[in-house]
């Protein structure tokens, strides 16, 4: 028995006789074994969610390049949850459509909803903040103008 625990298998049990410590050490590495198998099955789950997660993230940067990509396949609940929290309510927008009307690389989306930023789409581009608001952008400052 405590060969097959050490292989990984975690459904074996210690025999149970009411033979005084002998049962209350077997009592106690059924619980371990137990614990170890809950722990066996959490790590699958996390795995799977893992895995999941990733072509979840996978799909999300696709579609905001424009790149026309199927729902993936989720096995765990919570890469379920992403795609049904993805998908739902959408009947103007399908899955497999970039969010956006615009053409990727086409600019900055408006949000309203957020509040600007300090750095400009052509200088995240090319890697240059914005000027502060007090210096016009020019060749002579370095600045690309926004």
């Amino acid at each position: 028995m405590h060969r097959e625990a050490a292989a990984g298998n975690y459904n074996v049990r210690a025999p149970l006789n009411s033979q005084g410590m002998i049962w209350q050490i077997a009592h106690s590495l059924n619980n371990l074994l137990a614990r170890c198998q809950e722990l066996a099955r959490d790590h699958d789950e996390l795995k799977r969610a893992r895995d999941d997660i990733e072509k979840v993230s996978y799909y999300i940067e696709q579609l905001r390049q424009g790149i026309h990509v199927p729902l993936p396949v989720c096995h765990s609940i919570l890469g379920k949850r992403l795609i049904y929290a993805l998908t739902k309510n959408t009947t103007s927008i399908r899955p497999s459509q970039p969010l956006s009307s615009e053409r990727p690389g086409s600019g900055p989306v408006s949000r309203p909803h957020l509040r600007p930023s300090r750095i400009s789409f052509e200088a995240v581009h090319d890697n240059k903040e914005a000027p502060p608001p007090d210096q016009k952008p020019g060749p002579e400052t370095g600045f690309t103008k926004a």
